[in-house]
């Protein structure tokens, strides 16, 4: 339209005619601007489920290193259980408590 000012190829009519088709073609496009922008923002829960899926790992392995450990725990208390408490003498349960008094004595 610009470029067609002072031409006479284009009379009145057409050239408002024109104007009215682009004025109709740039709303239009804002409306398909406007409608495709809040869909863009709608990608997020890709990125959620992926860190969804890393947290469910993790925790995942932290369950299986807690139950080793409750197992390590549960064999340790079984084999202290177990052992045969010392059988010792009279004499052997007084020396062995004169030696640790003497030994607490000292780091005193």
């Amino acid at each position: 339209i610009r470029n067609s000012q002072g031409s006479d190829i284009f009379g009145d009519d057409d050239k408002r005619k024109m104007q009215t088709q682009i004025t109709d073609a740039q709303k239009h496009y804002q409306k398909l601007v406007i409608q495709v922008l809040p869909q863009t923002h709608t990608t997020p829960p890709i990125v959620t489920e992926v860190i969804t899926i890393e947290r469910e790992k993790q925790e995942t392995w932290l369950l299986m290193e807690l139950q080793k450990l409750r197992r390590q725990i549960e064999n340790c208390e079984l084999r202290m259980v177990q052992r045969t408490p010392f059988q010792l003498d009279q004499g052997a349960t007084h020396n062995l408590s004169v030696r640790i008094s003497e030994l607490e004595s000292i780091q005193i």
